[in-house]
C-alpha cells in the first residue's frame, strides 16, 4: 500500500491520527533561553510521578511543532530527572542549544554555529550530528563547524582557548553528553550555539569558581569575585551585554530553524501503532 493509500485508509477507519513534529531543545541555564520565554509563550510543567519528582520542563506550540525545553544545568549537573522524564516520550528531533566560546579566531560574537560533530576536550569520545539537520541549519544561516569541543570546565583565558583550538572551533560544556544520550535512543540530534565570547576574549571572572553543584551561576559568589576585583566590573557588564545579544540572536535563529524543519522534513503524520496495513 502506498503512502497516500495508507493515509486515506487511516482516515476512513479512524486509525490515522495526525500529530505535530516533536522537538526537544536543551539549554544549560535559563538566561540562554530567556528571550524565547515570551516569544514562544513557554509554559512551565513539573512531573508529579514519584520516579521523576521535581523534574521540570517548558512547553509550547511553535510553528505547528510541539516544542519542549529542558534546562540541563552547566555540564548537565541539573539535567535529572527532567531529561530522563521527557525522553520517555521520545521527540523526533533534539537540539542541544545555548551559548559557547569561540576557539577559532574567525568566529565573531553573536554568530550562530552548527556542529557536524562534538568531541571531548580530554579523551577521544566523539558524536556526530544528523547531517540533514546540519544542512538545514546552514541553509537557515548558521555557520558550520567540524567540531564543538566539550570541556568539563570553563575556558577562562585566551591562552586556554588557543591551546584547545586544534580540536575544534567552538567550546561548550554540554553538547557531547546530550548528543550521545539522545543518539543512543535513536533520536535525530544537532548542536547549535551562539558565540558569547571570541577566541581573543578573556572572561571577566573565573566562572568555574561561581558555578554551584546544580550547574547554575551563584549570584552571591559572582558578586564576591567582583568585589575582590572591582576593575573587572566594567568587563563583566560588557560580557553580559554580549551574552544577551548572542542569546537574542539564537532565539531568532531557532524561530526560523523550526519553521525550516517543518517545511523540509517529512511530516510525522501518524501514530503508526494503530495503522493497519491492508
Amino acid at each position: 500500500m502506498g503512502r497516500l493509500e495508507l493515509v486515506v485508509a487511516g482516515l476512513q477507519t479512524g486509525d490515522f491520527f495526525p500529530r505535530p513534529m516533536r522537538i526537544l531543545i536543551t539549554f544549560a541555564v535559563e538566561a540562554e533561553f530567556a528571550p524565547l520565554r515570551n516569544r514562544w509563550w513557554l509554559q512551565r510543567f513539573a512531573s508529579s510521578t514519584t520516579q521523576y519528582a521535581g523534574g521540570a520542563w517548558y512547553s509550547s506550540r511553535v510553528d505547528a511543532a510541539e516544542v519542549e525545553v529542558v534546562q540541563t544545568g552547566i555540564a548537565l549537573r541539573k539535567c535529572e530527572p527532567a531529561l530522563s522524564f521527557r525522553l520517555q516520550r521520545p521527540p523526533d528531533i533534539c537540539i542541544c542549544a545555548g551559548l559557547a566560546g569561540a576557539l577559532s579566531p574567525s568566529l565573531s560574537r553573536g554568530e550562530i554555529v552548527v556542529a557536524r560533530a562534538a568531541r571531548a576536550l580530554v579523551g577521544g569520545n566523539t558524536q556526530t550530528c544528523d547531517a540533514q539537520l546540519v544542512e538545514i541549519a546552514m541553509q537557515t544561516g548558521a555557520r558550520a563547524a567540524d567540531y564543538f569541543v566539550t570541556s568539563d570546565r570553563v575556558l577562562v583565558t585566551a591562552q586556554e582557548k588557543a591551546n584547545s583550538s586544534r580540536l575544534g572551533d567552538v567550546v561548550d560544556m554540554e553538547s557531547l553528553p546530550v548528543l550521545r544520550r539522545v543518539s543512543e535512543k535513536g533520536i535525530r540530534c544537532v548542536a547549535i550555539r551562539a558565540i558569547s565570547d571570541s577566541a581573543a576574549d578573556e572572561l571577566p571572572i573565573d566562572f568555574n569558581r561561581v558555578t554551584n553543584e546544580a550547574g547554575e551561576i551563584s549570584l552571591r559568589q559572582m558578586i564576591f569575585q567582583l568585589v575582590q576585583r572591582p576593575l573587572s566590573i566594567p568587563k563583566m557588564i560588557e560580557f553580559g551585554k554580549h551574552s544577551a545579544q548572542a542569546a537574542g540572536n539564537l532565539a531568532s535563529f531557532l524561530d526560523r530553524y523550526i519553521g525550516a524543519l517543518r517545511m523540509q522534513l517529512p511530516m510525522e503524520v501518524a501514530d503508526t501503532a494503530r495503522v493497519a496495513l491492508r
